[in-house]
């Protein structure tokens, strides 16, 4: 509390890490509308979001049990991302498009494009080309990499 008195900054609370995602979501101009799926690593933990015109509709939390970066590893994902697609053509749902990916670490830089080509989908880390989301000049931040934090400092929101 005293970091934050020191900055001027005052906190209200602390979002789950799947509400801070949905309204960065919605602050994002590239998926605010779409059908998209969002995939969020965190250590063995995989959190996987449909979004059906740019709205949460379906979110899973999964223990990954293959070694990341591994190709047992990739076929665990797409087991996800499957079992994701056929809710939301149960559900008579938008086609999703997109898969965008959140905390990749170096050694899974290949699954992106085993995604996309396994669903014919278009993949890419979580990204902000309009720019709503600004980083300290000269920083190599990206926006994948902190999306949760950055899903925190959005202000209020209503679904």
């Amino acid at each position: 509390d005293e970091l934050f008195s020191s900055l001027n900054v005052r906190i209200d609370g602390i979002d789950s890490t799947h509400f801070a995602l949905q309204k960065l979501i919605r602050l994002l101009k590239g998926t605010r509308g779409g059908t998209s799926i969002v995939l969020a690593f965190d250590g063995n933990a995989l959190d996987s979001t449909l979004y059906v015109k740019g709205l949460y509709r379906f979110s899973t939390r999964t223990r990954l049990l293959a070694e990341r970066g591994t190709a047992e590893g990739v076929r665990e994902v797409e087991r996800t991302v499957s079992s994701i697609l056929q809710f939301n053509v149960s559900e008579r749902g938008d086609a999703v498009t997109n898969v965008y990916f959140i905390g990749l670490t170096a050694a899974e830089e290949g699954l992106m494009e085993s995604v996309a080509a396994a669903f014919n989908l278009r993949a890419a880390a979580l990204c902000d080309p309009e720019g709503a989301v600004c980083f300290p000049r000269g920083s190599e931040s990206n926006l994948a990499d902190y999306a949760c934090a950055v899903g925190n400092l959005i202000g209020r929101w209503r679904a």
